[in-house]
């Protein structure tokens, strides 16, 4: 499938699911248990500029598109377990016109993000919340070998655990941070072997600490 369709196909699919939620919160801005709240965003951007005859130079027109899509799902699971997920997604491309012959050249990629991030605290009323979390990084299109285009690659994973602090929460506005250890695995499916012709899926192990921090605002 091609990146724009696949796009516009999880956009879809996110409308409808935005649609259907419905949001259950307490006047604090705090999720009653079984609660669901969703909150999307959608952008669209689009560049253009062109030169007329009397233009001396030899620039050429270009027209650039870009949409991205921010979701943000949250549940109280149950009085002591709270689960939070956010989807970002992105896409866009650049349209040039050859100065010399006017012609419109194929697109370039400019924009292209998929990012899926889960978090599950403890809620138990403690300074800080006990947290497991898990993140996929990746693109739509990966570009980089014009013979060998991949969907969907390459692919970070993310596992992480720690303690987490809510400072600021109300109807209006959010602010946490959490730390804890992290393990990654960077994935690059068909990746060229540097010794040989051959191509082989690499898998690359990583462990640090991470900090995350989310504020949010109208």
């Amino acid at each position: 499938m091609k990146p724009r369709l696949l796009f516009l196909s999880v956009l879809a699919a996110l409308t409808l699911a935005g649609a259907a939620a419905a949001e259950q919160t307490e006047d604090d801005g705090s999720l009653d248990v079984g609660g669901l709240s969703v909150s999307s965003e959608l952008n669209l951007t689009l560049t253009q500029n062109a030169y007329s005859d009397n233009w001396a130079g030899s620039e050429g027109g270009s027209a650039s598109w870009a949409a991205s899509w921010n979701t943000l799902a949250e549940s109280q699971l149950a009085p002591t377990y709270h689960l939070s997920s956010s989807l970002k997604l992105a896409f866009g491309q650049t349209h040039s016109q050859d100065p010399e012959t006017n012609r419109w050249r194929k697109p370039v990629k400019s924009t292209d993000l998929v990012d899926f991030d889960t978090v599950v605290r403890l809620t138990h009323g403690w300074a800080v919340d006990p947290f497991a979390g898990a993140r996929v990084e990746t693109q739509f299109l990966d570009e980089s070998d014009p013979a060998n285009k991949r969907e969907l690659n390459p692919a970070v994973f993310t596992e992480s655990f720690g303690v987490a602090r809510m400072f600021i929460k109300d109807e209006r506005r959010e602010l946490s941070v959490r730390i804890g250890g992290a393990l990654k695995q960077h994935v690059v499916r068909e990746a060229a072997i540097e010794e040989g012709d051959g191509k082989a899926t690499t898998v690359t192990t990583d462990a640090g600490v991470e900090l995350v921090s989310l504020f949010r605002t109208p």
